[in-house]
């Protein structure tokens, strides 16, 4: 292919006319070849979308070093750039670089216009941080910035997804060092969460989700008592494992994933053993047959 060009716009067109026709190898060619001239003269403006639009087409190919590398040599010609930090937080993520991730959206942060009231109200860097919190196990710093976040924004709908699902691993932490009573607490909270993330959002599968796996995971410790208290109601087994039923059919009426209808076998057989009713029985060997379906 051979190209000439002259304007950094006429460039900057091919190399998207390029992505918009899936030809990535054709661009980082040229990318590449503009990024390694080395001229006195470069101009520097050209040289820094190069590396970022290289970037780019690397992630796109999820060749995450390269990616990597591309915004490093961004930050060292503009160092204030905060979309180049975004970037190399987001590239160190996908790699699973999650310290060196967690680093990149700090450092975004201290360089962000606080006088950007859509940056600040979108949290983005706050929210990445958060999730990075989580995936490393630092579940209380994750709560606290998640926290943060809703205090500014208390309706923002993926903050409280996010929030919910730290609550739930931290429930799981609770059981497994025997302190029930403080996992059913933070199940409690869990279930308040995405009652309110579903009335923002009907239309989202995880808020359902969320609330079928807590009860899995309340009925997975349930068996020193003979009620709980959840949602301000004292359920025994029975009335949770068919409140379960109730959050799982809902989700998959949003999305229908395979592991939901897992989710549904465990509360049919559960309702099974304490009904002795066939039907559940039956209704359980059907989910299993949709659990399979991909």
């Amino acid at each position: 292919m051979t190209l000439i060009f002259g304007l950094f716009g006429q460039f900057l067109h091919f190399t998207m006319a390029a992505i918009n026709i899936n030809d990535i190898d054709a661009i980082i060619k040229v990318l590449e070849s503009v990024t390694q001239q080395n001229k006195p003269d470069k101009d520097e403006k050209m040289l820094k979308r190069c590396w970022f639009q290289l970037g780019l087409c690397y992630d796109l190919k999820k060749q995450f070093n390269q990616s990597v590398n591309c915004f490093q040599n961004l930050i060292r010609l503009d160092g204030q750039n905060v979309k180049a930090w975004q970037c190399l937080g987001e590239a160190y993520f996908k790699r699973g670089s999650y310290v060196n991730s967690m680093k990149a959206f700090i450092k975004a942060i201290q360089l962000r216009d606080p006088s950007d009231p859509v940056a600040k109200s979108q949290h983005y860097e706050e929210l990445k941080v958060a999730k990075i919190k989580s995936l490393i196990n630092c579940l209380p710093e994750a709560l606290t910035i998640y926290n943060d976040i809703l205090a500014s924004n208390p309706d923002s709908v993926l903050t409280l997804i996010e929030l919910t699902n730290v609550k739930l691993l931290m429930a799981t932490e609770k059981f497994n060092n025997n302190l029930s009573e403080e996992g059913f607490n933070l199940c409690d909270e869990v279930f308040l969460n995405t009652f309110k993330a579903s009335k923002l959002r009907p239309d989202l599968v995880m808020p359902y989700n969320l609330s079928s796996n807590c009860c899995l995971l309340c009925l997975k410790h349930f068996k020193n008592f003979s009620t709980i208290k959840l949602m301000n109601t004292n359920l025994n087994q029975l009335q949770l494992c068919q409140i379960g039923v109730k959050f799982t059919q809902k989700a998959i009426s949003l999305n229908n994933w395979p592991y939901l209808w897992s989710n549904l076998v465990i509360f049919y057989l559960l309702i099974y053993s304490q009904t002795k009713d066939l039907n559940w029985f039956k209704k359980a060997v059907y989910s299993l047959i949709r659990s399979k379906v991909k």
